[in-house]
């Protein structure tokens, strides 16, 4: 009877080790952290002016990284000079998150829709400095025309933490505006 409890629990240690070896690794998982994530937009440090990329791109400016999440034949269309292409359903994925550098300035972009802050929030989750163009491709190629492009200011706020709430600043009153 004691020979086959130990069998019973040599096979149940075993088939837990063997169990072991199938469950997901979250040693490199990135955590979202919403507060942040809410204060960077809430203070306009999670876009990038087209304007701005411009300047940079003409001085030559190589301290930084273009991530272009379009399809790859738009991407071979016509792109940002020495963007990567990087479609968003493969940006996702932690491995490619991985390997992109966190110590200088990613700018992602789409064709000038939402994908482009998509993408922002997977990068600024897995701890990128990372912000998205403004107007996306279109605003790029706006630029480049030589046609004004007005950068995106963010309403002056008060920020209150920990929520991260915000709040338009409140009507001057009528004593304030007679200068009373």
């Amino acid at each position: 009877m004691e020979r086959n409890g130990k069998k019973l629990g040599l096979l149940l240690a075993s088939i837990f080790g063997i169990g072991m070896l199938f469950l997901p690794d979250y040693r490199h998982t990135f955590p979202i952290r919403t507060e942040e994530l809410a204060l960077d937009i809430a203070q306009g440090r999670d876009h990038f002016s087209p304007n701005t990329l411009k300047k940079w791109v003409i001085a030559g400016k190589k301290n930084f990284l273009v991530i272009d999440i379009r399809d790859p034949k738009d991407f071979q269309a016509s792109h940002i000079p020495d963007a990567w292409n990087i479609p968003l359903a493969t940006l996702g994925k932690r491995e490619v998150l991985r390997k992109l550098p966190s110590d200088i300035p990613i700018i992602v972009y789409s064709h000038g829709g939402i994908h482009g802050a998509q993408a922002w929030v997977l990068l600024k989750s897995a701890g990128k400095k990372a912000y998205f163009l403004e107007g996306g491709y279109r605003g790029w190629q706006k630029v480049m025309r030589g046609e004004k492009w007005r950068d995106m200011a963010p309403p002056q706020r008060k920020i209150y933490r920990p929520t991260g709430a915000t709040s338009l600043p409140l009507p001057k009153a009528k004593e304030e505006e007679e200068g009373c």
